[in-house]
């Protein structure tokens, strides 16, 4: 099915609710805009739902096809073995071996692994090989970042989060999403320095910003960017599930 809003044409998924009430989402895997109500069809009550809704439609489309443009691209890239990591354009060379092994280069990832089964199981191996270099790498600038800016931290904690970039606990722990290495390295190091500001002051208050400021003056920038490379967060998803 397709909602025409010119200049758009948007194909609509409609699903059962559970719930007495309607509900429109977009998903980053897919363009299609997702119609939940409590018939399954697109009644008059839902066609009145969307025309109240046109505004936000319209806002949020462009935004989620070019996401999911960008998802397909990284995608077709990482079949072919070509990754982003830290800015940089890199190929995964691949080397049989008995054992399993990860090395980043300036050029490469140098991957030394046991024969693959299939297709799935390299994407899997892919995916563990770019939470391993993330690691260390994240470790690594982040101490960088508390010295510059005279901050003290427990221990970095890198994760798989599904929905944010990074974090900070009251035991002074900063938790950092792998997917940072994936980022243009001045986005990686704003939410770096975005954390350690947050073991100063624990909110979004103006007094947080202005910490924020001191290091990195154009933060709002980094912020807006960060958005636009939301997609990218649990980009392997359709591989290792």
């Amino acid at each position: 099915m397709i909602l025409n809003l010119p200049p758009y044409r948007i194909p609509v998924k409609v699903l059962k609710a559970e719930k007495p009430r309607i509900q429109i989402k977009f998903l980053p895997e897919s363009p299609e805009l997702i119609i939940i109500s409590p018939t399954g069809t697109f009644s008059e009550s839902v066609r009145a739902f969307i025309q109240q809704k046109e505004r936000w439609i319209r806002q949020h489309y462009p935004r989620n096809l070019n996401q999911h443009n960008a998802r397909q691209q990284f995608h077709q890239k990482l079949k072919a073995h070509q990754i982003q990591i830290l800015g940089t354009e890199r190929a995964f060379q691949f080397t049989p071996s008995r054992r399993e092994h990860v090395k980043l280069t300036a050029k490469a990832i140098e991957v030394e692994h046991v024969p693959f089964r299939d297709q799935k199981d390299e994407m899997i191996f892919k995916y563990n090989a770019l939470r391993t270099l993330a690691k260390p790498i994240l470790t690594q600038r982040t101490h960088q970042w508390a010295a510059k800016t005279q901050s003290r931290f427990n221990q970095v904690r890198v994760k798989d989060h599904k929905s944010k970039w990074g974090s900070c606990s009251n035991k002074d722990n900063i938790n950092l999403n792998w997917h940072l290495i994936l980022l243009p390295e001045i986005l990686m190091d704003y939410v770096i320095v975005h954390e350690l500001m947050h073991l100063r002051v624990f909110n979004h208050s103006p007094e947080f910003w202005q910490e924020v400021a001191r290091y990195m003056p154009n933060y709002q920038q980094y912020d807006h960017d960060l958005e636009t490379y939301r997609w990218m967060i649990g980009i392997f998803e359709p591989f290792i599930r």
